[in-house]
């Protein structure tokens, strides 16, 4: 009796299903992966970004010795004044929140920070303490959160780091 050489065609097909069978899951799999990185990479990102938004929102709200409410060509903002020359405003826009400092009339620094798809931002003041607890909110629009994301609120207490300056006679 001979020996056989080869495989069958049935055999080749077995195999060949089986790879393509194998491939479709690895294929599938990195997909998944591919995903869960650029989730994982998107929400890092809103994470830092929330958190130097809130490291200079508590630094220019401890340095202000005032804050009002802003509004030009329909854009909320907030102005903090710092001293007779320094100015910070932020504004609202649509997915970020845009930090302009100014001296005098002429802005000297201007930062962004991105905010997730579906937020919303507001700031004021929280009860009716003196100086007063200045909010920042960090909200999904609508109470209707996309993600897990619940929101951030950012206090900080208005004038804190004025309690030592020498204070001027009127």
């Amino acid at each position: 009796m001979r020996r056989r050489q080869g495989f069958t065609l049935i055999e080749m097909l077995v195999i060949i299903a089986a790879g393509t069978a194998m491939m479709a899951v690895g294929l599938g799999l990195l997909h998944m992966l591919l995903q869960l990185e650029q989730g994982a990479r998107e929400e890092a990102r809103r994470q830092t970004a929330l958190g130097r938004l809130a490291d200079r929102f508590r630094g220019d709200v401890h340095a202000a010795g005032r804050f009002a409410a802003i509004d030009a060509a329909g854009t909320p903002g907030w102005r903090f004044s710092l001293d007779e020359n320094r100015t910070v405003e932020y504004r609202a826009g649509r997915r970020e929140v845009i930090r302009t400092e100014f001296a005098g009339d002429d802005a000297v620094a201007r930062e962004s920070y991105v905010l997730p798809s579906d937020a919303s931002v507001s700031i004021g003041l929280v009860g009716e303490a003196a100086p007063g607890i200045v909010r920042l909110r960090v909200a999904p629009d609508d109470g209707r959160p996309l993600t897990i994301w619940r929101g951030t609120c950012i206090d900080a207490e208005l004038a804190k780091d004025r309690r030592f300056l020498p204070q001027r006679e009127p």
